[in-house]
């Protein structure tokens, strides 16, 4: 086992992005152990990515646009909910003109299990059930290509070593 960790800071490229990477790191290189960082020893717990979130191929999205011309609109501050839990009912985003799903969730295997992590209320797409979000992008681009982010959720600590060797076996 080695230690590792995620650093979100922000669009490729962008100065302020890479200077708190960069201090950050350099502040870990010095210290005697992991658990003098602030906020290290509280937040130990092992995370899953169990899901990928696309939009659908054929909707039309627009990220933070208003007025909005697409069949969906993405806030432009979801990614501030980026490795935050958030609860059942928070939305991802809100339907014009349109009643259809228009995002895709599969899991690590390739099944979609959309219906299982969100749903339409009124004219939001929302959760069903609280999870953590990581890797929301806001470029429209990426969103195509790749993905909208992944869901992630905890491992119970008492499963945390078994899930771990499973993993790397």
């Amino acid at each position: 086992f080695c230690p590792a960790v995620t650093i979100e800071c922000g669009q490729s490229g962008t100065a302020d992005g890479i200077e708190q990477t960069v201090t950050f790191l350099e502040n870990l290189i010095h210290l005697p152990n992991l658990h003098q960082v602030p906020g290290i020893a509280e937040h130990q717990d092992v995370l899953n990515i169990f899901a990928t979130v696309k939009v659908k191929a054929g909707h039309s999205f627009s990220v933070g646009q208003t007025p909005c011309e697409a069949t969906f609109q993405i806030p432009a501050d979801l990614d501030a909910h980026n490795f935050h839990m958030l609860p059942a009912g928070s939305s991802f985003g809100s339907l014009h003109n349109s009643q259809d799903m228009p995002l895709l969730v599969t899991d690590q295997l390739g099944h979609d299990i959309t219906a299982q992590y969100f749903e339409i209320k009124g004219n939001q797409v929302v959760l069903k059930h609280e999870v953590m979000p990581a890797m929301i992008t806001q470029s429209e681009r990426a969103i195509t290509l790749d993905c909208l982010c992944y869901l992630m959720r905890p491992l119970k600590r008492e499963h945390q070593s078994e899930q771990l060797l499973r993993e790397i076996s």
